[in-house]
């Protein structure tokens, strides 16, 4: 049953008068990383908070237009009432390169922070900490480590993109690891899925990437008619994601130690 103002109960409603000013957070690594929240999005909205997403690489991989990119995701997030002033694209502000989070991550949470500060933050989600972009772990662990010194890991709440757990060649999309703990479901009409997987249309200088994520994302909405949500478990990033080799590990030079090692450094830097 797609949400709306009139479908919440009473005492809900009143709840979210008193709350008008209080902001759920989406951190995302890359343009177009929006996709696989779409439904979390609209729901939040639908109880009366700010909703603010924040983007923390420029998403000019390989050459390709940085504005273009932004364009792309304001125009998509658009159609599910986000307002442009609250689509921060600080990756591309400060300059951190789409695939090299980690080697920014400093950087990256130093301007998170900042841009967080007026905020009243309730929730905070986050792609999952499931190995298949470097980036998406990255960004992950950044939202970790601001919630817990913002004493906010309660509200921390993570979706899952796409990952390698148990796949020799392929990949799996919105599959939630095991390893991230208990599933909540955010069920979705048929119509409402539809309309969820048309936003793909919004990314036209992404078309390569969608041509291979797309059929798996639609096979695994349309056939659980749902979007999963894990609980964060603050340690997870000190582990590797789940067991062999990940996702990104594969598919660049880019290892789980790398990143592992730069965290520790930047937690230290911050006790």
């Amino acid at each position: 049953m797609p949400w709306t103002l009139d479908a919440l109960p009473v005492i809900s409603r009143i709840s979210m008068l008193t709350k008008q000013l209080m902001s759920t957070l989406f951190l995302f690594a890359h343009p177009d990383d929006e996709f696989f929240c779409l439904p979390i999005i609209q729901r939040e909205q639908s109880f009366g908070s700010h909703v603010v997403c924040v983007y923390l690489t420029d998403g000019g991989y390989n050459g390709q237009s940085i504005e273009r990119r932004k364009a792309e995701t304001i125009a998509a997030l658009d159609n599910y009432g986000v307002n442009t002033e609250d689509i921060h694209f600080i990756g591309a502000e400060v300059g951190i390169p789409d695939g090299e989070l980690h080697k920014y991550l400093e950087l990256a949470h130093s301007t998170l922070e900042t841009k967080c500060k007026n905020l009243s933050l309730q929730r905070v989600f986050l792609p999952a900490w499931e190995g298949g972009h470097q980036d998406h772990d990255a960004c992950h662990a950044i939202g970790v480590i601001l919630c817990s010194n913002l004493g906010l890991t309660y509200a921390l709440r993570q979706f899952s993109l796409y990952n390698g757990y148990q796949c020799r060649y392929l990949f799996k999309v919105m599959r939630a690891l095991p390893n991230n703990g208990p599933v909540e479901r955010v069920n979705v009409s048929l119509g409402s899925a539809l309309r969820y997987l048309g936003t793909v249309r919004h990314y036209p200088s992404q078309w390569k990437t969608w041509l291979g994520l797309l059929p798996f994302a639609a096979l695994q909405v349309l056939r659980s008619r749902n979007y999963v949500l894990q609980m964060v478990n603050v340690d997870r990033i000190k582990e590797r994601p789940h067991p062999g080799m990940l996702l990104y590990e594969r598919r660049t030079s880019v290892r789980h130690e790398d990143i592992a090692t730069l965290l520790g450094n930047l937690q230290d830097r911050l006790r």
